[in-house]
């Protein structure tokens, strides 16, 4: 049988009771280290451009015929808007997430001097700057980063807002899902392409003059393949139009509804290469532009359609390259303005007279009635 139970094991009088087990707790995160973010930070950037890059392939498959994309990244105010949207990608998110998408892949981000939030004050002075480390295809930025030394690794915009580009995972801030950082990206990638789509394109995107010249050019080679002498007038210049109408009749009309009266004329106002053009109703020729004219040549070099640009419009002026010469050598005068020798060179042209010999009588100081008629048509009275 078995012995009688022991007594239950008492602690003597005033001892401490025995202390909870310990729990173990989670090992503190690696000091964050600049030197252990290097690489990762040159392929989010990488991963930044293309995702940027991405987004101007889309615009150019939006943007309008034509797009001038010289001018959309250099002439304002479109220049400054793209600048902008880019700048706004890296501050918004690094303020914001203290990481970009490319960042977030990559396990890097954004801290302060203590290693905390860098804060959106910080984030956009580093992005302002980002332009500058861009120099030279990244050199600036490169030799800024292995100037500052181990444990700083700063570019020019880190240095000047006192930010630290480090491991994500090294540091002990909350980090926000990789999803929200590439919806909030994305959206940032997406939202200046609305400038780029109808019907805001029409008054944002600039639109190259070589294809505005090309569409009025084909415009009128179409009208008078069909024989329509009012639609080929309205892609001429009133200036040539006037003239035109007078030499036919003498009148003074330059509505292109006049031309219907004069269909004949108008129809026959081309040289014989421009007809060969026209049986097909289109030009395939490239635009040369040069100042405020333009030119389509035959493939055998003749010049079959010559264009002025007139208030910013591009239109049919077989005069324009002497409409030129006239204004530039009649206000080097400085007798009078070039929007007043425009306007005398049309007058002339409508009379019939020559204007080459009206620059050389206001070089030499004559005020030949031509001259003051010429002046007078264009509200710029003159006197011997």
């Amino acid at each position: 049988m078995p012995g009688p139970a022991g007594p239950e094991s008492v602690p003597p009088p005033g001892a401490q009771p025995p202390p909870p087990p310990l729990e173990t707790a989670p090992p503190a995160p690696p000091r964050a280290n600049p030197d252990d973010a290097r690489n990762r930070r040159v392929l989010a950037v990488l991963i930044d451009i293309a995702v940027l890059g991405l987004g101007y392939l889309i615009a150019a498959v939006i943007a309008p015929a034509g797009t001038d994309w010289g001018a959309v990244f250099t002439e304002l105010p479109m220049a400054l808007i793209v600048t902008a949207a880019s700048i706004a990608y890296f501050a918004i998110l690094e303020g914001a997430f203290g990481q970009t998408l490319g960042k977030s892949l990559c396990d890097v981000r954004v801290v302060d001097s203590r290693h905390g939030p860098a804060g959106y004050g910080r984030a956009a002075l580093r992005s302002v700057l980002r332009p500058i480390d861009h120099l030279f295809l990244g050199a600036v930025g490169a030799i800024c980063i292995i100037a500052t030394g181990p444990g700083k690794r700063q570019r020019v915009g880190d240095a000047a807002a006192g930010t630290y580009v480090v491991r994500a995972s090294q540091t002990a801030l909350p980090r926000t899902a990789d999803g929200t950082i590439a919806i909030v990206g994305i959206a940032l990638v997406l939202l200046p392409l609305l400038l780029f789509a109808p019907p805001i394109a029409g008054a944002t995107v600039p639109i190259s003059d070589e294809y505005q010249a090309e569409q009025v050019a084909d415009r009128y080679v179409a009208a008078l393949a069909n024989g329509n002498a009012g639609a080929a007038c309205e892609e001429m210049t009133a200036g040539f139009r006037r003239a035109m109408i007078a030499m036919d009749d003498g009148s003074g009309g330059s509505r292109p509804a006049d031309c219907n009266a004069h269909r004949k004329t108008v129809l026959t106002m081309v040289d014989g290469s421009l007809r060969l053009r026209t049986r097909t109703g289109s030009l395939d020729e490239p635009v040369t532009v040069q100042g405020d004219v333009a030119w389509v040549s035959s493939g055998g070099g003749a010049q079959v359609v010559v264009l002025h640009k007139e208030g910013g419009t591009w239109r049919v002026d077989p005069d324009a390259r002497e409409r030129d010469g006239f204004v530039r050598g009649c206000a080097a005068t400085g007798v009078v303005g070039a929007a007043t020798c425009g306007c005398m060179f049309d007058a002339l042209r409508f009379r019939g007279v020559d204007p080459e010999g009206v620059v050389t009588d206001l070089r030499g100081g004559a005020m030949t009635p031509t001259v003051q008629g010429a002046a007078a048509a264009c509200g710029f009275p003159m006197t011997p």
